[in-house]
């Protein structure tokens, strides 16, 4: 081989690997930035609004459906929470819900019990009896409704939060 020939084989060998290098780059960033977005897609809060229908929560609408109460919503004890969620939201027919206040300090915890066959992928419809101390003054507060968990894996966990009033 002459000089030529060696020099030009050894631009190609570094040609080669600066393209891999620089493909792989892309494809790494262009994974990162979807799964960015992808995230951003869901919604787990009710957006803050009045409304009478029940709370459909982006990005959850098809796990559950709380019909009562409705976001802002002011409650006084005892209240009846209703709605339906697909089976797989509840552990042994139930799931939990706590009544926090704007700090995240937890008032109380109550069970939701399914109202029918809760071993299904179906909506299974619930209720739960909240019953709380009243305040000296009325307060807002959040309803989290957690999907029950047994396991306590991390990947496992999942809420929906409503924004209330209690009095």
């Amino acid at each position: 081989m002459s000089p030529n020939k060696t020099g030009l084989c050894y631009n190609r060998r570094y040609m080669n690997k600066f393209l891999i290098v620089v493909i792989f780059i892309l494809v790494v960033g262009w994974v990162i930035y979807d799964n960015k977005n992808s995230l951003t897609k869901t919604e787990t809060i009710v957006p803050v609004a009045t409304t009478t229908k029940p709370v459909v929560v982006d990005g959850k609408k098809d796990l559950i459906i709380v019909s009562s109460p409705v976001s802002n919503q002011v409650l006084s004890s005892p209240f009846v929470i209703s709605g339906k969620a697909r089976g797989q939201w509840f552990f042994e027919a139930s799931f939990p819900i706590e009544l926090r206040d704007m700090q995240g300090n937890i008032i109380e915890t109550i069970i939701a019990q399914a109202q029918g066959e809760w071993m299904t992928t179906e909506f299974v419809p619930f209720t739960a009896s909240l019953i709380f101390t009243k305040p000296k003054t009325p307060m807002q507060a959040v309803l989290v409704f957690k999907r029950d968990n047994p396991s306590g894996l991390p990947e496992n966990d999942d809420s929906v939060e409503i924004p209330i009033t209690i009095q």
